[in-house]
């Protein structure tokens, strides 16, 4: 029977925790506009789809696109 739960799952769940309690703190103290948690949301996207872009490129596969169907013939051969 596989695990549960995993380290990154764990991990995940405590910065979204702590990810939280940060915009709750900020929208408390006024300590931030709309307009910058649109921008932070905004760069945070751009970000990541970068990082995703260099992953992808490191790992060798040619096209973002090949990934979705790496998965799903993954998952077929275990069946």
């Amino acid at each position: 029977m596989p695990k549960f739960y995993s380290p990154g799952m764990v991990t995940a769940e405590i910065q979204f925790m702590v990810s939280v309690l940060f915009y709750a703190y900020l929208a408390k103290h006024h300590m931030a506009t709309g307009l910058e948690y649109v921008l932070g949301a905004l760069f945070m996207i751009i970000a990541f789809m970068m990082m995703q872009k260099s992953l992808v490129k490191i790992i060798g596969i040619k096209s973002y696109f090949e990934v979705p169907k790496m998965v799903l013939k993954r998952i077929k051969s275990k069946s």
